[in-house]
């Protein structure tokens, strides 16, 4: 089975993690999101969508998702600017598991 990791930093609600203190990983059937010492995971049947979200100067990828139990916004930011190639690179990756990731 395909797998990925890639490190970056995050946004999970109020709280905020630069890089390098949240990995995100998955395969075909869930992403999961580390980011200090906790882990939220995202089963593909409850990721609503996925997609480019832009901050000051970085750039990430938001995962709007069903799970109840979680924070409602969740960022994965994949690079420190948003010049950087991290999001393409994540991107590639995710579309090579077959998720949808939609552009800002």
């Amino acid at each position: 089975m395909t797998q990925f990791t890639q490190t970056g930093g995050a946004r999970i609600g109020n709280l905020n993690a630069s890089f390098p203190f949240a990995t995100l990983s998955g395969d075909a059937q869930a992403l999961r999101l580390s980011c200090l010492g906790r882990d939220y995971h995202f089963p593909r049947n409850g990721i609503r969508q996925l997609h480019e979200h832009r901050g000051l100067f970085s750039v990430g990828l938001r995962v709007d998702h069903t799970q109840e139990s979680l924070p409602g916004f969740v960022v994965f930011w994949t690079s420190v600017f948003f010049w950087t190639p991290g999001f393409q690179k994540l991107r590639i990756q995710l579309e090579n598991l077959g998720y949808d990731v939609a552009a800002t």
